[in-house]
């Protein structure tokens, strides 16, 4: 069985006047990078699991995508980062609103792996990911100069928008892969 990514680094209508050349081809090359990575631990009979973890993860490493550092800001200025995982196995793990671990992603991947719940959000997340070692950083750490000026131009405007773009909005990162062993799996 051939195997098979996909990734995307944000979803929605991003107008072409509000991409620089310079900012376009540096998020091509960042995705191309991630897909060359993940198609070839693949090829070496790596798991689709384990390949979208890492695939997001690097995203989220990213400041040009919106997700981990490089996420749009909420209303309150600080990040509230979320991330899901499931695999054809029918098993799922998510969180939300975290605010200190590094790679979101990974926290669900562990919720996934190491709880009986689908879903962990807030202090409960931290806390969880505290108690798995998963690495963390101060807040700060994801907020870039780019989103601190969408943040205030959504502030003048009087109103907070999905990504701060408006009706379009730009979504967040994802990734999906099917290994050599037929497994299926989605970050």
């Amino acid at each position: 069985m051939p195997h098979v990514i996909a990734i995307h680094g944000g979803a929605g209508l991003i107008r072409r006047d509000d991409v620089s050349p310079g900012r376009e081809q540096a998020a091509t090359a960042s995705l191309r990078r991630v897909i060359t990575e993940g198609s070839a631990e693949l090829q070496r009979g790596g798991s689709a699991l384990q390949v979208v973890v890492d695939a997001v993860a690097a995203l989220e490493d990213d400041p040009l995508f919106n997700a981990g550092r490089g996420a749009v800001l909420a209303a309150s200025g600080q990040v509230e980062l979320e991330a899901a995982v499931m695999d054809g196995s029918r098993r799922a793990g998510a969180v939300a609103g975290v605010r200190t671990v590094r790679n979101p992603v990974h926290l669900a991947a562990a919720v996934r792996a190491h709880t009986p719940h689908v879903m962990v959000i807030g202090e409960g997340a931290e806390a969880l990911a505290t108690e798995l070692g998963l690495p963390r950083v101060e807040p700060g750490h994801f907020v870039v100069p780019e989103r601190l000026s969408q943040l205030e131009v959504a502030r003048a405007s009087g109103r907070i928008h999905l990504d701060h773009g408006g009706a379009g909005g730009h979504g967040t990162v994802g990734a999906v892969a099917l290994d050599l062993e037929g497994h299926l799996a989605a970050a």
